[in-house]
């Protein structure tokens, strides 16, 4: 009867080509016998948790509202004026001081209303403005659409009153408006990030990064 043969085990001999076995030291080890690591979650929990409640805090307080929207004729231009309110205020500066960048877009869109077809559109336009806080002199820094230098300040709120507090928008030449016809202005208002610091982006990596989902205004006028 044969002695049972000596050495290592069967499959710690056996060398098997990549990638189905990992070396180690003189013997190959199949890959369905090594258990991968993952990262300690239990370090990663609480700055997980951290930037969660932070977005969550955001996106359940805060809303934009419609003010003192106005269409007139300025120097023959179509032109729709507006002011933006924002609630939670002191949750947005708190997700700027952690590095993301917001945008507040404005898209009008001028119709003339029909009976029995689609409204014809008459003209379009959006406007964007950004909003960021710098890390260094730590004051807010928003920029509007057509202006060069940033509007900045220490204090958020009557940063965004002033700059969101009346806003124009013009829609193209007044004489494309026809007498005796029925129009209608549609408005989209939304707030949401243009710029997520990396350590939130790979953190929570399965939350909606749309800060306020988008509001939609209609004004009806005849001319």
């Amino acid at each position: 009867m044969c002695g049972a043969a000596s050495g290592p085990p069967f499959f710690a001999r056996f060398r098997a080509p990549a990638p189905l076995a990992l070396p180690w030291g003189d013997w190959y080890i199949p890959q369905s016998m090594v258990v991968p690591r993952f990262p300690d979650f239990r370090v990663l929990l609480p700055a997980l948790l951290a930037a969660l409640f932070l977005w969550t805090s955001v996106a359940h307080a805060q809303t934009l509202t419609l003010s003192n929207l106005v269409v007139d004729n300025k120097a023959g231009t179509f032109t729709a004026r507006f002011g933006v309110g924002v609630t939670g205020v002191d949750e947005i500066a708190e997700v700027l001081a952690n590095g993301v960048v917001l945008a507040l877009r404005c898209q009008a869109t001028l119709l003339r209303k029909r009976s029995y077809w689609m409204d014809a559109a008459v003209a379009e336009t959006t406007s964007v403005s950004t909003i960021r806080r710098d890390a260094i002199s730590r004051e807010f820094m928003l920029r509007l659409d057509g202006r060069e230098a940033p509007l900045t300040g220490k204090q958020l709120a009557p940063l965004l009153a002033q700059a969101w507090g009346q806003i124009q928008l013009d829609l193209g030449p007044w004489d494309r408006l026809k007498r005796g016809e029925e129009y209608q202005l549609r408005l989209r208002l939304s707030l949401d990030r243009t710029e997520i610091p990396d350590w939130v982006r790979d953190t929570v990596f399965f939350w909606s990064w749309d800060v306020v989902p988008a509001t939609n205004y209609t004004l009806e006028f005849a001319y």
